[in-house]
C-alpha cells in the first residue's frame, strides 16, 4: 500500500486532474485526481480509476502523469511504520457476501463509518482516515459488507468496539512496511 507525502512547497488544487495512457492501451479510462484532504493540511488523497489494467504498468503511468503535469520529482521509500493491522475474528466471514462494488466513508459530524457494499480494503482505507494511522488489511476476507459503525476520530478503542460488534473485525497495533512517496518540486 502506498502513501503520498508532499513537500511543503508543493501546492495542488482540489480540481487538479492528470490523464495518462500507457503505450498500447486504448480507451483505458485512466485518470488520477489529487485533492487536499480537508481534515489535515498538506496531506492529499489520490483517487485513481483504472478498469482492468496491469497495476504495475498503471502505477508507472500515474506517476509519470503526475510528475510531468505538476513538475515534481517522485521518490519511493519503504520503511517499517507503526500501523494497525485489520484482522478477522471468528464469524467475520458471515458479514462479507456478494461481489458488487461499494464504498466506505467516514462522516465526522455524526462520527459514523458508513459501509455500503464495501470490501475490506475500502473499510481499511476509511479507518486509516479516522485513526490518522496506516491500516493494513490482513483479514483475507472476500466479499462486501453493509453496516454503520460509530467511532470517534483517533480513538482505537471505539473503532475496535464497533468493528467487533458489527463486522467481527479487530485492529491490532503492529509495524508493517509502508511505502511512501515523497514529492518535491523539480528544478526548472
Amino acid at each position: 500500500m502506498s502513501r503520498l507525502r508532499f513537500a511543503q512547497a508543493l501546492t495542488l488544487r482540489a480540481s487538479d486532474k492528470f490523464r495518462a495512457v500507457p503505450d498500447g492501451v486504448t480507451n483505458s479510462g485512466l485518470s488520477a485526481e489529487i485533492g487536499p484532504q480537508k481534515t489535515r493540511p498538506r496531506q492529499y488523497n489520490l483517487h485513481v480509476d483504472a478498469p482492468e489494467l496491469d497495476q504495475e504498468l498503471f502505477s508507472q503511468a500515474v506517476e509519470m502523469a503526475i510528475a510531468a503535469g505538476v513538475g515534481i520529482h517522485i521518490e519511493h521509500r519503504t520503511a517499517q511504520t507503526p500501523a494497525y493491522v485489520l484482522t478477522a475474528k471468528e464469524g467475520a466471514k458471515s458479514h462479507f457476501t456478494g461481489s458488487s462494488s461499494g464504498y466506505a466513508v467516514y462522516q465526522p459530524k455524526i462520527q459514523t463509518l458508513t459501509c455500503r457494499s464495501a470490501n475490506v480494503t475500502k473499510i481499511a482505507a476509511a479507518l486509516e482516515q479516522i485513526l490518522s494511522t496506516p491500516v493494513v488489511n490482513e483479514t483475507g476476507l472476500k466479499g462486501e459488507a453493509t453496516s454503520s459503525l460509530k467511532s470517534m476520530p483517533k480513538d482505537i478503542a471505539s473503532a475496535n468496539e464497533a468493528l467487533d460488534k458489527e463486522l467481527g473485525l479487530a485492529l491490532v497495533p503492529a509495524e508493517r512496511p509502508i511505502e511512501t512517496l515523497t514529492l518535491t518540486l523539480s528544478k526548472p
